[in-house]
């Protein structure tokens, strides 16, 4: 009786260690699988971004160095640089708003114009076509 007991108890540890060793498994064909998966979107990625900023190089996988970080402020400051401020913003706008309701007034004054030329033409038309009845 105490040779079965000691038998179960090691059958129940080896399946035990035989269900982690196959959890593992699975785990690390997971892992295989996305690193498969990820790797041309990596290759892709990196290919991009040294075509966009061929300067920066390649990056050390130990962490951010003097350089790297000089860069990345360089960066950063060409960013702020291009993009304007809110106050640059809303006075473009103003202006584009200006213009448009300068362009705006003079189109209707254009077409005022136009109209008071068109009135004028019809009563010289239509004073011809009266005389032209007599």
């Amino acid at each position: 009786a105490v040779v079965s007991t000691q038998s179960t108890g090691q059958q129940e540890r080896y399946k035990d260690r035989m269900s982690v060793v196959d959890k593992m498994r699975n785990e690390t064909q997971y892992l295989i699988t996305l690193v498969k998966q990820l790797t041309p979107f990596i290759h892709n990625y990196k290919a991009v971004s040294d075509k966009i900023h061929p300067k920066l190089g390649t990056s050390s996988s130990a962490g951010p160095d003097d350089q790297s970080l000089d860069n990345m402020n360089q960066i950063i400051q060409t960013i702020k640089e291009i993009q304007p401020d809110s106050d640059q913003r809303i006075a473009a706008i103003a202006q584009a708003e200006r213009e448009k309701s300068e362009t705006k007034k003079s189109k209707s004054s254009l077409e005022e114009d136009l109209l008071k030329q068109k009135g004028k033409l019809r009563s010289v038309v239509s004073s011809s076509e009266d005389l032209s009845l007599l």
